[in-house]
């Protein structure tokens, strides 16, 4: 995995030709083509990123899991490594919110952030759909671990569901007027709604 191959996003080297000095890359926005090899960590933002990953190990289930839950849990209670000038987990949405109740929202960054927490959303979903139907996890409380996924699946999928209204309304092609106020108004009880159905996920994962 890398960086700005294309455009400041994360992309896929999949291949590489080494007599044309060529990578073969893409990414999740069907972005696919050949980038020489002195292109990398000169796009669009002057940064170089590379991430390998050299080889891999057994883990059980239960261990899988565990530590999926405890990645998520983190997040949300700030416990993640972070930057300065921004904040992570639940309290973002108040940040966000109080954004567009003061008008001072940045359209274009706006509507990237929108876009990407709304897939992170929705494939949150799909992920606790899908561990829900585990069997073979070695739990003996294996019908309360599927009803309790199965819930916080559906929590995810409102918040998805908010955040797709917001998408429409702020699309990242043309960005959206999001400092109107009837526009700020609309997204502040999008975004008041996804932070409700977005804590009662995380206290059931908890």
């Amino acid at each position: 995995m890398t960086y700005d191959l294309f455009f400041p996003e994360f992309e896929v080297i999949y291949g590489y030709d080494d007599e044309r000095r060529l990578l073969y890359a893409g990414n999740s926005c069907d972005q696919i083509g050949e980038v020489p090899y002195e292109h990398l960590g000169r796009g669009t933002v002057p940064l170089l990123f590379v991430l390998t990953i050299d080889g891999s190990f057994p883990m059980e289930k239960r261990s899988m899991i565990r530590q999926a839950i405890e990645t998520i849990l983190h997040h949300y209670q700030e416990q993640e490594p972070w930057f300065p000038g921004f904040i992570n987990g639940i309290r973002a949405y108040d940040v966000w919110i109080d954004a567009f109740r003061n008008r001072k929202i940045e359209p274009i960054g706006n509507a990237y952030n929108t876009a990407v927490v709304h897939d992170a959303r929705r494939f949150a979903a799909i992920f606790l759909t899908e561990l829900g139907a585990w069997q073979d996890i070695g739990s003996s409380g294996g019908d309360r671990f599927e009803r309790l996924c199965l819930d916080a699946a559906n929590r995810y999928e409102r918040v998805a569901n908010d955040f797709r209204q917001l998408v429409e309304l702020f699309p990242f092609q043309g960005w959206g007027e999001p400092n109107r106020p009837e526009n700020a108004e609309r997204a502040t009880k999008l975004l008041e709604s996804a932070r409700r159905s977005e804590i009662h996920a995380v206290d059931l994962m908890d």
